[in-house]
Order: C-alpha cells, then sequence, then structure tokens
C-alpha cells in the first residue's frame, strides 16, 4: 500500500466525522449573508393564483373584415357576435404579515380576482379573501385562516437605505421554489411615469431582477428583513426593478386595516408612536403608543384612558405601531371587551375597554361642514337622466363659495368617486369617512367629470 493512499485512508473517516459533527455540514461554508436573508425570510413568501371571469365578445366573422370593410358591412357582421364568460388566470407573490393570517401584495395581481388562492411554503393550499386594496398605492391586503404555523416576514425600515447595498428580490412566482436575485439599491424616491403621467412616486429602484410573478413578494436586505414591496419591472429600461419602500407600505396598511371602517368599531383613541424624541421628551422607557386624544363619552374614554396613557399591550401582546394596535382590535366584534396594558406616571396599570358601534354621523351635515358641499348619492337611473358616465358615487349639488371644496377647483356635477384610498358609493359611506379625518386634514379625492378622471387636494375644516 502506498504513502498516499494510507493517507486517504486516515482523513476519509476525519471527513465522515466532521460533516456529523453539529456545523459540519459542508454546506455551512457556502452560507452567504444572501442565503442565511432567504432562509430567513423565504416562508413567509407565498405564491397567490387567481381566477378572474372576463366576458368577451367571439366574432365568428373574424379575419374576414379586412374584405368587408364598409360600414355597412361592418354593422352586419355586428349583429353575430356573441358574449361569453371566460376564466382567466394569473400568479404573483405575497408576504405573510403575522399568525393571523394577513398577506400584503400588489393590487394589480387581485385586480378584478373573483377567487384567490394562496399556497404557503409547506404547500398547503387555502383560500384567501380580500380584506382592502389601494390602487394608488398598487397594495392589496389579503386574509387566510390564522394558524401558529405562519411563518411572518421580519418587517425592517427604508429610511436609512443606502444607495449601492445589497437588495435581494424574493418571490414565489409559480409554486414550486422561490426564486431569488440579487442586485443593489440604485436609487431612492422614485417615481414610475407612463404616458407622461407619473403613475406611482417614492419608489425604491434596484437591478435586482424582478419578473411579472415576483410582483407583490418582498425586496429584502442583507439581514433578511423586508425593505420593500416589489412592485413593477420598467419596460424601457433592462434590469431595471422598482419597490414600494416598507415604510410607506406599513403607513398604507395602517389605513388598509383601520377597524373603524371594515367592522365600524368605535374605540375612542387617538394614537400616535412613541418615537425616541418623545420618549425623551415625556421620560419614557420602552415601546408603546401613547394617547393624544380621547373621545368624549367614547369606550375610551368610559374605560379611563387619558392623554399621555403609554399603551404597550393588548390582550397581552406587545403593540408598537398603529398597526399592530389595528389587527389586535380587528380579531374583536362590537360588544366584545379587550384588555389593555398601559403606564401612566410610571405606573403599570390594566383596563377592560368594552368595543362599541360606531356612531352614525349625520353624512350630510358633516359633509357641508367639513367639505362645503351638498352631495346625493348617484344610482343607474340617475346616472343615464343626468347623462353621467359612472353609476355610483356622490354627485355635487351644491357648493359654498370659498368652502374647501370650491378653494380645490370642484364644480356641481362633479361626481365623487374615492376619498383618499376609499371608493365612495353613498352618502353614509361619506359620513363615516369624513368622521376620522381630524380638522385640517388634506385628503385626496377622485371626481368624474364628464369623460375626465380628475383629482383634488381639500383641507378640512
Amino acid at each position: 500500500m502506498s504513502p498516499l493512499h494510507g493517507l486517504f485512508l486516515l482523513l476519509l473517516p476525519l471527513s465522515r466525522l466532521c460533516a456529523d459533527l453539529p456545523g459540519g455540514d459542508p454546506r455551512h461554508a457556502r452560507k452567504s449573508p444572501v442565503v442565511l436573508a432567504v432562509e430567513r425570510t423565504g416562508p413567509a413568501v407565498v405564491n397567490i393564483s387567481t381566477e378572474q371571469i372576463v366576458t368577451k365578445r367571439f366574432d365568428p366573422f373574424y379575419g374576414l373584415r379586412d374584405r368587408f370593410s364598409e360600414p355597412l358591412f361592418r354593422d352586419f357582421f355586428s349583429r353575430f357576435g356573441h358574449q361569453q364568460q371566460v376564466r382567466t388566470h394569473s400568479l404573483g407573490s405575497g408576504v405573510i404579515l403575522d399568525q393571523d393570517g394577513y398577506i400584503v401584495t400588489n393590487e394589480h395581481v387581485i385586480r378584478k380576482a373573483s377567487q384567490i388562492r394562496i399556497l404557503l411554503v409547506d404547500k398547503t393550499e387555502v383560500e384567501a379573501s380580500l380584506v382592502s386594496s389601494d390602487p394608488e398605492n398598487d397594495m392589496a391586503v389579503l386574509k387566510i385562516p390564522p394558524s401558529p404555523k405562519l411563518v411572518a416576514a421580519p418587517i425592517g425600515t427604508s429610511s436609512d437605505l443606502m444607495i449601492g447595498e445589497t437588495a435581494i428580490a424574493l418571490g414565489n412566482p409559480f409554486g414550486l421554489e422561490h426564486s431569488v436575485s440579487v442586485g443593489v439599491i440604485s436609487a431612492k424616491n422614485r417615481s414610475i411615469i407612463a404616458d407622461g403621467e407619473v403613475v406611482y412616486s417614492d419608489f425604491i429602484q434596484t437591478d435586482a431582477a424582478v419578473n411579472p410573478g415576483n410582483s407583490g413578494g418582498p425586496l429584502l436586505n442583507i439581514h433578511g428583513e423586508v425593505i420593500g414591496i416589489n412592485t413593477a419591472i420598467y419596460a424601457e429600461g433592462q434590469g431595471i426593478s422598482f419597490a414600494i419602500p416598507i415604510d410607506k407600505v406599513v403607513s398604507t396598511l395602517e389605513a388598509l386595516l383601520d377597524y373603524r371602517v371594515l367592522k365600524e368599531i368605535w374605540v375612542g383613541l387617538q394614537l400616535q408612536r412613541l418615537s425616541p424624541e418623545l420618549a425623551r421628551n415625556m421620560d419614557v422607557q420602552g415601546e408603546g403608543l401613547i394617547v393624544a386624544q380621547v373621545e368624549k363619552d367614547s369606550p375610551a374614554g368610559k374605560a379611563g384612558f387619558v392623554p399621555s396613557d403609554l399603551i404597550r399591550r393588548v390582550d397581552g401582546q406587545p403593540v408598537t405601531t398603529l398597526l399592530d394596535f389595528n389587527k389586535k382590535i380587528l380579531r374583536h366584534e362590537q360588544g366584545e371587551a379587550v384588555t389593555v396594558d398601559y403606564v401612566r406616571d410610571g405606573r403599570n396599570q390594566q383596563a377592560q375597554l368594552t368595543l362599541a358601534a360606531l356612531p352614525a354621523p349625520s353624512e350630510m351635515e358633516m359633509a357641508r361642514k367639513r367639505l362645503g358641499l351638498q352631495v346625493q348619492s348617484v344610482n343607474p337611473q340617475l346616472g343615464k337622466r343626468l347623462g353621467l358616465r359612472v353609476e355610483q358615487g356622490l354627485l355635487i349639488t351644491e357648493l359654498e363659495k370659498g368652502g374647501p371644496a370650491h378653494a380645490a377647483g370642484l364644480r356641481t356635477m362633479d361626481v365623487i368617486v374615492q376619498i383618499d384610498r376609499f371608493r365612495i358609493q353613498s352618502t353614509e359611506e361619506l359620513g363615516r369617512l369624513l368622521h376620522h379625518f381630524r380638522t385640517g386634514s388634506r385628503i385626496q379625492v377622485i371626481i368624474v367629470r364628464g369623460d375626465v378622471i380628475g383629482r383634488a387636494v381639500l383641507g378640512l375644516r
């Protein structure tokens, strides 16, 4: 036996021993920070498949029309077309927010979907419901049944992003395995422009490749924290992709998961996150939500809350953002009680807060007082009689000269179809929304004026 052969026999058992020892996996040395980031957040990324029912007109004379291009023949052949419902499918990705089953994705991924299916990392398939969506920011929130098996994505911040730092685009476009691409942060505060108009603004630009099926998936930093939601590919520039900054995502989610709008629950608290500056000024430590205002005769007022109370836990679970608080309240219904732990004057206290039904505001009086206008609900009959281009919304019938609506350029016969992120179809919905905005707030209003869709910004009184 040669000396080399003997050395090989000596080393072979040692190599097997190293593989059996903790950390002895030969792949361990190849685990880069990117691999670790994907392993950390990958289980929170899901595949989203949707089904849409689209009505199409089928033409039995397709291909012959060039021969019969005269208007007479076109009118004749158009009578033979028939409508048929067609099922179409699309794929995208999403990110699990928590074990309650909330998932964030792009609005365009689930737009007009009649059915939404979620495929989890363990190949479990569940049906999802649409909670709320925001087409203006291309965001949507879905809900699946809660489960302790769900893995929530770690949320980072986009406030301190650095040009040139590593960015990891993660998706699950086909429900097979995760799709991963790596690049850098190329730019911040970018706008996407189409047909000369700004479509989306304040985006993160990256050169990490993002395919259409990855829309709605997370953009990660090197620690595996979500710093954005991948949402678009720049068609005119190869290798340029965009993501919604996570700080903007969180603020949008706070509005989309507003318990007052979704369940008409009344708590009566105006809350503010405890920032480091606010903590120093108030001489408090830790995290939580500061009570900025308590509404008169509200459930919070009856429970004894006062401004400057620091709310730390709801139902025994910590709350550090308004989004945390909203999700905890959404677990309950009107009439149920929640346990709130808070700090007042350095002492820990606890209160039982009974949720109430949101008071029904006088919507017409609210519209006149806060917007300076009078409206009426639009229905198909009214729309047809007045020659309107929409069948739902609020028709402006009167304007107060110099009022917020008049100052913003609105006119009588304009139809309000959306306020901020919420579509408006009735005066009741208008009243509920206006009830939540503070005096001095600026809201965006989408209107239809003839054949034109426009927007205006109103300052509320």
